[in-house]
């Protein structure tokens, strides 16, 4: 079944529709950032990407799309922060600058399977 999988969404405008534990998926290859040509694989939970699903504490976001922990801390702040007022209370600070959200898309077919494989007790291709 991996294998069926990879080779669906290996192409620009690759697609496969799933099933996983009662919802309907459906996994499109799709140019993922504005900026630059960077495409990812966007997961749609019964048809959409829902803003409430986004969210870190959400039980079908939580299943379906991976958690990412951002800083709003600069590399370069962190350090003069952390020489100014030294480590401890420099990654006390930086702990409390992080923020964390679920991304709609992954970046490969390998990298939603296992979330699949982790996170769902039944997948199987729909038809």
């Amino acid at each position: 079944m991996t294998a069926e999988i990879e080779k669906k969404l290996c192409g620009p405008y690759g697609m496969i529709k799933l099933r996983a534990d009662g919802h309907a998926l459906t996994a499109e290859v799709r140019r993922v950032s504005a900026k630059t040509m960077t495409y990812g694989i966007a997961l749609f939970v019964d048809g959409f990407i829902r803003g409430e699903h986004l969210k870190p504490e959400s039980e079908i976001g939580a299943k379906f799309y991976p958690l990412r922990t951002r800083n709003i801390l600069k590399p370069k702040d962190y350090h003069a922060h952390r020489k100014n007022y030294g480590k401890r209370v420099a990654d006390a600070f930086k702990k409390r600058c992080e923020y964390q959200y679920r991304e709609a898309y992954f970046r490969s077919a390998k990298a939603l399977i296992a979330q699949l494989k982790k996170t769902c007790t039944l997948v199987e291709i729909a038809q």
